[in-house]
């Protein structure tokens, strides 16, 4: 069995950005115009966005996903590109999944948190 992003984390589409890695050297000349080159054949593309739970469950059964299945960030899981509707191949880039904050009042049990998932685009 794969592991798959949860359907209950909910991702809020106006905070969604997507940021390719640089794959390129660029080097100063003395005179003229700078030289660039390719320096790898694969771009490593950061995917960041908050995760909004409905409720204090989903906000504990994220957490129990993230350091369970998930690996805290080191194992490669299934999660659908909102943008291409393809499903990739995901991890959490290490030290991004930000703080749990309420979103509303704490009786709602709606709470929100940065994440970041990277994946490699083959070129």
């Amino acid at each position: 069995m794969s592991v798959q992003f949860p359907t209950y984390a909910r991702m809020a589409l106006g905070t969604f950005q997507e940021k390719p890695s640089n794959n390129m050297a660029r080097t100063s000349m003395d005179r003229g115009v700078p030289k660039q080159r390719r320096v790898q054949s694969d771009v490593l593309v950061a995917l960041s966005f908050d995760v909004v739970f409905l409720s204090n469950k989903a906000a504990s059964d994220f957490r129990t996903w993230y350091y369970g299945d998930a690996g805290a960030g080191t194992v490669w899981f299934d999660w659908r590109d909102p943008r291409t509707n393809q499903t990739r191949s995901v991890r959490v880039v290490a030290g991004s999944l930000g703080p749990l904050a309420p979103d509303g009042p704490f009786s709602s049990g709606v709470s929100r948190r940065s994440i970041q998932l990277e994946y490699v685009e083959h070129l």
